[in-house]
């Protein structure tokens, strides 16, 4: 019988591949971050999706629903999509030159004529 002493290695880190991760919480709007790079594992609080889901997720992203059983993705299903929020109010409209120029002279006691009542005075003059 022969003996051979056979060298022991280190296991191998699994190769980088590329893909798609997803953060398992979401986010208050219902949304998950993901990102799309070469991994060899996902950070901790994300997910990879295998290659066979890959499509299907991104097609639902962000607002996606995981199902996850034994640390790993195994379904996606479309999540809610929030409505729109409403735009903001419009902006407080700004005085013009004019009111400007006639709270001026209700400060310092100036009376205050428009172009129209000079023009109307110097018609009737």
């Amino acid at each position: 019988m022969n003996n051979f002493d056979f060298p022991t290695f280190e296991p191998l880190e699994p190769l980088p591949m590329y893909g798609l991760i997803i953060e398992i919480s979401e986010l208050p709007n219902g949304a998950h971050r993901n990102q799309s790079g070469t991994f060899s594992t996902a950070p901790e609080g994300w997910i990879m999706v295998p290659p066979e889901l890959e499509a299907e997720a991104l097609s639902m992203l962000p607002f996606i629903n995981l199902t996850i059983k034994d640390g790993k993705l195994t379904a996606v299903k479309q999540g809610v999509i929030p409505p729109p929020e409403p735009p903001p109010p419009p902006p407080e409209p700004q005085p013009t030159v004019e009111d400007i120029i006639k709270l001026l002279c209700i400060q310092y006691g100036v009376e205050y004529e428009t172009k129209e009542e000079i023009s109307n005075e110097q018609a009737i003059g």
